[in-house]
């Protein structure tokens, strides 16, 4: 896999604490949520004209046994003033997700929809390209950017199946 996972458990106390590439907020869940995960890339480069990371190679295949579908969400700053613009709010039975922010800043919002565990939130900030977070099925998630623009590279577990997105509201949160 390209992806190592990032190492040690991500320490979450009072404040915003900073974790290699990504910050935890402390306003939820002290540990993340069972099945999320923060991945670094095997290969990296970054230079003054570029960045480059291995996002997926013939060792990586999805639940379906096929390679992983990936694609790319833009997230568009808002016009209005005070206000952010979000996408995702929804969760998956079926399909994990890998998400990597590739250009700008994303506050991430976890919710966990799995029986047993359900309402567990996290609220991390990703900003750099050298740090993934893998989402499991049944775990909620939205990305509202952050200072302008985001764009996102979502790695994901299976083909595209619109009845496979549950959508729920993760914006008051």
């Amino acid at each position: 896999m390209p992806y190592q996972e990032f190492e040690g458990e991500v320490p979450v106390q009072s404040g915003e604490i900073e974790a290699g590439s990504f910050r935890v907020s402390s306003e939820t869940t002290p540990r993340l949520i069972d099945g999320v995960r923060f991945l670094s890339p095997e290969i990296v480069v970054s230079d003054s004209r570029r960045t480059l990371s291995v996002v997926c190679n013939s060792r990586d295949v999805g639940m379906d046994g096929q390679t992983p579908l990936v694609y790319v969400v833009v997230i568009k700053a808002s016009t209005e003033s005070g206000k952010r613009n979000f996408a995702g709010n929804h969760y998956h039975s079926r399909r994990l997700e890998r998400i990597q922010v590739v250009h700008g800043c994303v506050e991430v919002v976890l919710c966990d929809y799995r029986s047993g565990a359900q309402g567990r939130v996290n609220i991390l900030y990703l900003s750099r390209p050298d740090c993934v977070i893998e989402v499991p099925p049944g775990v909620a998630h939205a990305f509202k950017e952050h200072a302008g623009s985001a764009t996102l590279v979502v790695h994901a577990s299976c083909d595209y199946d619109p009845t496979d997105d549950i959508h729920v509201d993760l914006t008051h949160i």
